[in-house]
């Protein structure tokens, strides 16, 4: 919890970034957190996947309020 509010974060990748910004931005959520994965993912092989998530890791904690 942060501020007393449940911390949230919405993951997309960059080809969706202007859809998340735009769904968070008609909740009253703008200053949603988002975190941005290259795109695309589906193509990637496992462990490409699976490294990109190790490297983004990190933020997406951070941006929940916990300090990896």
């Amino acid at each position: 919890m942060v501020d007393g509010h449940k911390a949230a974060v919405a993951v997309c990748t960059e080809q969706f970034r202007a859809l998340g910004e735009t769904l968070a931005a008609s909740a009253g959520r703008a200053q949603l957190p988002l975190v941005i994965l290259p795109y695309p993912l589906d193509t990637q092989p496992e462990t490409e996947v699976r490294m990109i998530a190790a490297r983004f890791l990190p933020e997406l904690l951070r941006s929940l309020g916990v300090t990896p």
